[in-house]
């Protein structure tokens, strides 16, 4: 694990939850992150976009969902930024001149606003942040 400050996009933390591809790479990520050998920052919107994740894993049930999103919340909760409204504007003018979404325009500005590595297990997040921030993904990770 490197020892940084990073932007982990939701594709990574809904992996910390939902059993997927590369989920245990996420997973460590988590683990550093609880040990203290990693920081994080995050747009608010990871908090909406991993609860939604969780939503819609239909192997949860609600109990195990609702555990998921105290979980999410309570490891989260000390380093998820709410944006000013000059962020949303650099966030849109970044997701049209990209041509991205707003959502995953977030993450990239947030990125290059704190000066973070962007980690991502979104081929099209990653391929869209390129060149703007210093993008890791997630099959990358040994």
């Amino acid at each position: 694990m490197i020892e940084e400050s990073l932007v982990l996009d939701a594709s990574v933390i809904a992996k910390w939850y939902n059993k997927e591809q590369y989920s245990d790479r996420a997973l460590r990520f988590m683990n550093g992150y609880i040990e203290g050998v990693l920081t994080l920052s995050e747009p608010i919107i990871v908090l909406y976009e991993v609860s939604n994740a969780i939503y819609k894993n239909p192997q949860l049930e609600a109990s195990d969902a609702l555990k998921a999103i105290k979980s999410l919340m309570s490891l989260l909760k000390d380093v998820v930024e709410t944006p000013s409204s000059m962020d949303l504007w650099e966030t849109m003018r970044l997701a049209r001149m990209v041509k991205t979404s707003f959502y995953d325009a977030s993450y990239i500005y947030h990125a290059k606003k704190c000066n973070l590595k962007l980690v991502t297990a979104d081929d099209d997040m990653s391929r869209k942040a390129m060149g703007i921030v210093e993008v890791i993904h997630l099959k990358e990770i040994d």
